[in-house]
C-alpha cells in the first residue's frame, strides 16, 4: 500500500519468482480483493507452469 500525491491511496500485488529474481505480473489499483488477483496469478501459471511453493507476505509498507 502506497499514497498518492493527491493523498488517495493504492495497493500493488507483486509477484516475485524468488530464485530467478524475476517479476511475471504486478496488478496495481486502488483496491485488489482475491476475484482481482486470482486472474493475473491463474495468466503466469498457464504461460511458467505451477509453482511448487506460494509464499504471501502482507507485511505493511515502511515509510522511509
Amino acid at each position: 500500500e502506497d499514497t498518492l500525491a493527491s493523498g488517495r491511496r493504492f495497493r500493488a500485488a507483486n509477484l516475485k519468482d524468488d530464485c530467478t529474481h524475476e517479476c511475471p505480473a504486478i496488478l496495481a489499483d486502488f483496491s485488489l480483493p482475491g476475484r482481482r488477483v486470482t486472474p493475473m496469478l491463474d495468466d503466469v501459471a498457464r504461460k511458467s507452469g505451477y509453482p511448487d511453493t506460494l509464499v504471501v507476505d502482507n507485511r505493511p509498507s515502511v515509510d522511509v
